[in-house]
């Protein structure tokens, strides 16, 4: 386990080695007890000797600001990168009018999550030192189009930064508000048929366009697939992409792990060894076996721009032994390389 709190949730961590020989970690953490990821979720900052951990507890570094703001009431996603002397921070925020929750809520029927889930936007923020101070920006970076397939909010933020500069971002959307028109119970509500998309821009802090000849979408294999939390990094003349799929299209596994590479960043493909990035069954070192209920949100530590460890957020089976008390927190995994082809 890499980071675990007490009576709370640890999400999307991130992880980049600082000047120092530390490693720093921004997640998204929110209390079991009230609320939920989209109307409590704070990005927090924590570190460690080691790569593989244990992290512990720094500070809240993008913290509530307001209503007023477009991230004011919650921040999530995070997914930290540098460029020359300089941190960035993408990341997911929202604001909403109504009260902030004071007891668990409802996804699907709580109105203020509603309102919450269709504000999110992703922005940026930067500093010259993981510890910060880290300096927002008051608007977000890429928004919604009306009539588009990204036309509701804008997640999930996946940056490759280049030496020039410029940047490469992935990001999450769809066409429909939360909780749009219900589909039988127990199915797929239009709101949750994700995808995924991608745009450029000359700086981190934007302007960006949507590039390719699909409308920004992203394409795998040919063909549109439902997919969210993708990390995405350059090496060897390719953009190689580990991203969660919810379906059993891809691999034969749902909910778990794929891996594909492109030469444009739009257009992607199966590597020669598969599309199979990670699976939900953890194999410890002992060699036993635990089926996770969930484990998403992949972050790759990347060493001299080199693939070492995979970062996911993990949720444990109920029951006496679960770690954590079965709250979910952040493991690591060792990357192995992959062979891309191309």
């Amino acid at each position: 386990m890499a980071f675990h709190l007490p009576n709370q949730v640890v999400w999307c961590a991130s992880v980049i080695e600082g000047d120092d020989g530390r490693f720093y970690m921004t997640a998204s953490v929110w209390p079991t007890d009230r609320g939920t990821w989209v109307t409590d979720s704070v990005v927090v900052l924590a570190s460690a000797d080691r790569a593989e951990g244990p992290y512990a507890y720094e500070a809240d570094i993008l913290p509530p600001r307001g209503r007023e703001y477009w991230d004011g009431m919650m921040t999530h996603n995070p997914t930290i990168h540098r460029f020359g002397g300089t941190y960035y921070l993408f990341y997911t925020g929202a604001t909403y009018t109504r009260p902030r929750p004071t007891a668990p809520i409802t996804p699907r029927t709580d109105a203020v999550y509603k309102e919450a889930w269709d504000n999110k936007r992703i922005g940026v923020a930067m500093a010259e030192d993981p510890r910060g101070p880290w300096r927002r920006l008051d608007t977000p970076v890429i928004v919604p189009r009306p009539g588009h397939w990204d036309s509701i909010i804008t997640s999930n933020a996946a940056p490759v930064i280049h030496v020039d500069g410029s940047v490469t971002l992935i990001y999450k959307s769809c066409e429909m508000p939360h909780p749009g028109p219900d589909r039988p119970p127990g199915s797929k509500q239009l709101w949750e048929d994700l995808t995924i998309g991608v745009a450029r821009a000359p700086r981190p802090e934007g302007p960006y366009e949507r590039v390719g000849s699909h409308d920004g979408l992203i394409h795998i294999e040919g063909a549109r697939r439902i997919t969210e939390d993708a990390y995405c990094w350059y090496e060897g003349e390719l953009y190689h992409m580990v991203v969660k799929t919810f379906d059993t299209s891809m691999i034969d596994e749902a909910n778990a792990g794929v891996y594909v590479v492109s030469r444009d960043a739009v257009d992607r493909l199966y590597p020669v060894d598969g599309p199979k990035a990670y699976s939900r069954v953890l194999r410890w070192e002992d060699g036993s076996l635990t089926p996770l209920e969930r484990l998403e949100r992949p972050q790759v530590l990347l060493r001299e721009g080199v693939p070492t460890h995979l970062f996911l957020a993990a949720k444990f089976p109920a029951g006496p032994v679960a770690p954590n008390n079965g709250i979910p927190m952040s493991v690591v995994l060792p990357v192995h390389a992959p062979k891309a082809g191309g």
